[in-house]
């Protein structure tokens, strides 16, 4: 016997199951018109759903450009979950995959201009059944977040590339927001806040506040996005004299070197805080140093990429770690398919590591080396 509030779910082998509610006013009964051995035979595919779907959507949302403030993930409704919904909705689907949100992903972004990209990805990889901007709901004086609810429906072609055979849908929900929607997401449901009427009278001044400073950090990133891009588009006009900055440095670095080597989220900072040391302080003397280098550099990429490549046809592997082991030492070496595939179009550092190795050569000293990319 499982409860649910005032609630009591009475189950007895495979057959329906009844949901008798007890209290003051007494509902018809609920049958449940699937059985937890439905539930569990379908879970394997769920589970093959929830895997593939969540990797699949995070490369589309690579190709659209989209900064994610963490990976996207998911969860699969689970039975006490699907017998609370019933509870709580009053009715029993006819079938299990009638369960709007049977597979969940979520995908947080960083900017609020990224949840319209992160919506094409979606719509690219599942088939479309309804959206929803959650914010629509609330007039203007009530709290809430904002977030965009895709219900969708597997494609049958895709599941049969999974290697899964079923005869329905698979029903998925995807919840796409900013990370600052997020946050207020999380905490309201963890107060459980998530309507006004549920929160006591002498809090509801401060939870409005909250609500009101997530709209504004969504604001204001979007502020500093928009005004950086302005930046950008005027660097070309901002004199090479000028002191180094993030900006500066990833046009210098992308002028000085190929673009195929350049990967997305180059640490420029880490450069930043080396060219200090160096007393390398405007993008002309950055500039001068790299280009002095750049066929020398090149070069020996080339040789590293050949080297990486014999290593992994002749050395061990593990998993997704080379193991060189020479009679003096052992390296150690980690890679992962962006690896694989760089170094099929030649490619091995990144422009941080081109970087790197440029000021070794320049000021022979052996520090940038450990951290070239």
């Amino acid at each position: 016997m499982h409860a649910f509030g005032r609630t009591k779910v009475l189950r007895a082998g495979p057959a329906p199951l009844t949901l008798v509610s007890f209290g003051g006013s007494h509902p018809p009964p609920i049958d449940m018109l699937f059985t937890e051995e439905e539930y569990l035979r379908l879970l394997p595919t769920l589970k093959t759903v929830l895997s593939a779907g969540t990797q699949e959507l995070s490369a589309l949302l690579q190709d659209e450009g989209v900064r994610l403030a963490c990976p996207a993930d998911g969860r699969i409704k689970s039975w006490p979950s699907l017998q609370e919904k019933v509870v709580r909705k009053g009715r029993s689907p006819g079938h299990i995959t009638e369960v709007s949100d049977l597979v969940g992903i979520r995908v947080i972004v960083l900017f609020e201009h990224d949840l319209e990209r992160a919506a094409i990805a979606v719509e690219r990889l599942f088939k479309f059944r309804e959206r929803e901007r959650t914010q629509v709901r609330l007039v203007p004086d009530q709290f809430g977040y904002a977030s965009l609810h895709y219900s969708m429906l597997t494609d049958w072609e895709w599941m049969k590339n999974l290697g899964v055979s079923t005869t329905k849908d698979i029903p998925v929900e995807v919840q796409v927001r900013t990370m600052a929607q997020h946050v207020w997401a999380a905490a309201s449901h963890a107060l459980q806040y998530k309507m006004e009427e549920a929160v006591p009278p002498e809090i509801r001044r401060s939870v409005s506040r909250l609500a009101a400073l997530t709209e504004l950090i969504d604001l204001e990133l979007t502020r500093i996005h928009d005004q950086r891009e302005q930046y950008r588009s005027r660097s070309s006009q901002i004199p090479n004299s000028e002191p180094l900055n993030v900006e500066s440095l990833e046009r210098v670095l992308s002028a000085v070197w190929p673009t195929e080597h350049r990967i997305p989220d180059e640490p420029y900072s880490a450069v930043l805080s080396a060219l200090a040391r160096y007393g390398i302080q405007t993008p002309s003397e950055l500039g001068s140093v790299l280009f002095k280098h750049r066929h020398t550099v090149l070069e020996q990429m080339a040789r590293e990429v050949l080297r990486f490549k014999r290593n992994l046809e002749k050395e061990e592997r593990v998993g997704n770690e080379l193991i060189v082991r020479r009679p003096s030492h052992t390296l150690h070496h980690t890679f992962d398919q962006r690896t694989l595939e760089r170094l099929e179009k030649g490619v091995f550092y990144s422009h941080t590591g081109l970087t790197f190795t440029a000021l070794k050569r320049e000021f022979e000293d052996p520090e940038p080396d450990r951290t070239r990319l």
